[in-house]
């Protein structure tokens, strides 16, 4: 990654990522029945299943995630530095103070020191909703048990600034990558 780009990260930016597990696979399908039904572009390549908040501990960018063993904060290069050209990278159009991007970055690593279960099932609220138009799953607290990987993100980014995502628990990849509040800072391999 461009040294420039790495300059301009900072806690409370998105990663969306394009995974090849059998998962992500099963996301990125759907993702593509909702873009149709959207009326959205399909990308040739690879389309995002996977999402995680950037945050800032001891003075370093790590990524915080909602993945199958739980709420995981690692080295944002150390993660994906060998997969660049399969993520974007996406920050609020109005900027985060310091006190915004310290206060997202506790909230996801306390998450990471408190028990959550990935939530599996999420990933069937969302087919159910690609389909039907209409989320079915847990809500509010409930909700917050167990997170898949865009409702943590989502999860994060509401209790910020209240209102960023209209559903939290029902935000998917799509919601996420389309955020009005949010845009695209680095796409692959180059800088917006």
């Amino acid at each position: 990654m461009d040294q420039e780009v790495l300059k301009q990260l900072k806690a409370g930016d998105i990663v969306l990522y394009g995974g090849v597990t059998f998962i992500s696979k099963a996301i990125q399908f759907m993702m593509r029945i909702q873009r149709a039904k959207q009326g959205l572009p399909i990308p040739r390549g690879t389309i995002a299943s996977h999402a995680g908040t950037l945050v800032n501990l001891w003075g370093q960018i790590y990524i915080a995630e909602a993945r199958p063993e739980g709420i995981v904060v690692s080295p944002f290069l150390e993660k994906y530095r060998n997969s660049m050209e399969s993520i974007k990278i996406l920050t609020p159009k109005k900027t985060y103070s310091i006190s915004e991007g310290e206060r997202i970055s506790k909230l996801a690593i306390e998450d990471s020191l408190t028990p959550h279960r990935y939530d599996f099932f999420g990933i069937w609220f969302q087919l159910k909703m690609t389909l039907t138009g209409k989320w079915s799953g847990p809500t509010g607290d409930d909700a917050e048990r167990k997170l898949y990987c865009t409702e943590a993100v989502a999860t994060w980014a509401n209790k910020i600034r209240p209102g960023t995502f209209t559903k939290e628990e029902a935000a998917g990849p799509l919601e996420v990558e389309f955020n009005k509040y949010y845009k695209i800072i680095y796409d692959g391999s180059k800088i917006e």
